[in-house]
């Protein structure tokens, strides 16, 4: 399998993880992305199952997936961690 795709003549590659809030509905594109071999990150609600077709997801945060509010502070919380990542990574890259 390849690891980069061509798209209107950019070279895209597939996603380091996949951030998943309201994961009923979503079996496909997530067991696509189990295949595929990137982690997956889920806010799972108690009404879901935290391993569909019984292959786990790599991390489970555990939490209310039924209300705009709660996918705002997800959202909110996971862009933070990232941007932290992202300024921890260039600062340490720079350090040198």
């Amino acid at each position: 399998m390849s690891t980069t795709h061509q798209l209107s003549g950019r070279q895209l590659s597939p996603p380091a993880a996949i951030f998943a809030l309201g994961v009923k509905g979503l079996e496909q594109p997530l067991t696509e992305a189990q295949n595929a071999g990137i982690p997956i990150i889920a806010v799972v609600d108690s009404d879901c199952d935290p391993a569909p077709n019984n292959r786990p997801f790599d991390y489970i945060i555990p939490g209310n997936d039924d209300s705009i509010r709660a996918y705002a502070f997800y959202s909110n919380l996971m862009s933070l961690a990232i941007n932290e990542g992202h300024q921890e990574f260039d600062e340490s890259v720079y350090a040198d």
